[in-house]
């Protein structure tokens, strides 16, 4: 009497690290075994297979931001959301910042932040200086659900406006020439103008 006994070995796999993985991103992970006498069968029984998903990262950058219908102390902002949300966008924060040509990495403390849901796309910014050059870019951003750390996204491209208005003060110093078929007149500019 011989007897072919099998042995069932129990052994733990040392760890894997599936890397390149998306933030935010859901994944099912399935293991098989093989050896030279071949593979266990591939289910789909959930005791046979991990589901995870990643965690939040920091968004890629805000689109497409513009301005619209800029008044004498109000503009209309609009712009589309990242191409990479890599989580839930909590909030974007419109930086706004007096003048021309700022840069939004060597110049953020000239920029006043005004935070609006991270669900919204346009809003109209009011309270604005008449006849004022300004500066306006947006970032988005992520919280970590794990630490609650916020993850802001790179600046959005930068767009410059000026407020309107009309000029304050009237002409100054109006001069004539006048001869017998012709007047010149000359003038100087008002105080108060854009640009």
């Amino acid at each position: 009497f011989t007897a072919d006994t099998k042995r069932k070995r129990t052994s733990v796999a040392p760890p894997y690290t599936l890397s390149g993985l998306q933030p935010f991103t859901s994944y099912t992970v399935w293991v098989q075994a093989v050896n030279k006498e071949g593979s266990t069968t591939l289910t789909s029984a959930s005791s046979n297979r991990e589901k995870f998903k990643t965690i939040t990262d920091a968004p890629s950058q805000p689109q497409q931001l513009r301005h619209m219908n800029t008044q004498s102390t109000s503009v209309c902002l609009q712009w589309r959301p990242p191409l990479h949300l890599n989580g839930v966008i909590a909030k974007y924060n419109i930086m706004l910042a007096k003048g021309r040509s700022v840069n939004p990495h060597s110049n953020k403390s000239l920029a006043v932040p005004i935070t609006v849901e991270g669900n919204l796309i346009n809003t109209t910014m009011t309270n604005l200086t008449e006849l004022t050059w300004y500066s306006v870019w947006i970032v988005a951003v992520n919280v970590r659900e794990t630490d609650g750390e916020q993850l802001t996204s790179p600046p959005s491209n930068v767009k410059e406006f000026g407020t309107t208005g009309g000029p304050r003060t009237t002409p100054r110093t109006v001069r004539s020439n006048v001869s017998d078929v012709s007047a010149v007149i000359k003038w100087e500019s008002p105080l108060n103008v854009l640009g």
